[in-house]
């Protein structure tokens, strides 16, 4: 080997670590500079990202709840008939559905509140045990939404469309909802800070250490009403009157909240 190779050998291997010295030197730099401490975190070890000296901070979801009365109700319901054509069909559905809608509106429903969903006609058969069928009439039909907005008013709407319709009306069901959710959305929300606050601070008191300032604040699900299961159409006081039962609605909103430690 000779001098002048082993003299460029010498000098790559300084480079090399005077490179690395400079590289070091500023990956050391920058974690002073915005405060970073990666002690603990060798070996295996469990260790947090400090910054600024602080913790990281901890992150908590929470749900909170309303209860409200609902302030409307949604009304189904389908008009049918059968005749011996189509067009006859059509006709009868039509005068009924005419009676209904006058109905809907005496009872004070604004006419924009009135949906026509569906309209059909098809032929209608009877079918025998051995196979055959037999042509019964023709069966048309128009089925309506109708929101209520006084929801205690809701009964009397069922009332009247079958007084005016007749046996020409199905009611397909009635259900309490509510329209008006920012008052009850605002007790959700307060009630979900309050849940996320004990949350956090059941965790930093597991880790002994105290909570410091909110960083930030996600509502992760807008006001959401729940349902309930089963209505009842019922009238205890009297068997020509309808009762909707309203019953109570849940009003939930689901937070992210996140808090810095001290």
């Amino acid at each position: 080997m000779s001098m002048k190779s082993t003299l460029l050998k010498v000098i790559a291997i300084v480079v090399l670590i005077l490179v690395a010295m400079i590289i070091f030197s500023r990956c050391d730099g920058d974690d002073r500079k915005y405060g970073h401490d990666w002690r603990g975190m060798s070996d295996g070890a469990p260790g947090h990202l400090y910054s600024g000296g602080q913790l990281g901070g901890i992150t908590v979801q929470a749900t909170g709840v309303a209860l409200v009365v609902p302030d409307a109700v949604n009304l189904s319901l389908t008009v049918s008939a059968l005749a011996d054509s189509s067009e006859a069909a059509l006709a009868l559905v039509a005068d009924a559905a005419d009676k209904v809608r006058s109905a809907i509106k005496s009872e004070g429903v604004d006419e924009k509140d009135i949906s026509t969903l569906t309209v059909s006609v098809y032929p209608e058969y009877n079918y025998s045990s051995t196979g055959g069928q037999t042509l019964v009439g023709y069966r048309a039909s128009q089925s309506f939404a109708v929101v209520v907005h006084k929801a205690d008013t809701a009964g009397s709407v069922v009332d009247a469309v079958v007084a005016a319709g007749g046996d020409a009306v199905q009611i397909n069901g009635a259900t309490p909802v509510v329209l008006e959710t920012s008052d009850s959305a605002k007790k959700a929300r307060a009630d979900a800070i309050e849940n996320a606050r004990a949350k956090a601070e059941d965790y930093a008191k597991l880790m002994g250490i105290d909570l410091g300032d909110v960083i930030s604040i996600t509502e992760v699900s807008a006001p959401i009403s729940s349902f309930p299961s089963k209505n009842d159409m019922a009238g205890p006081e009297s068997p020509a009157a309808t009762k909707i039962d309203l019953g109570e609605q849940q009003i939930t909103v689901m937070i992210e909240v996140r808090w810095s430690l001290n």
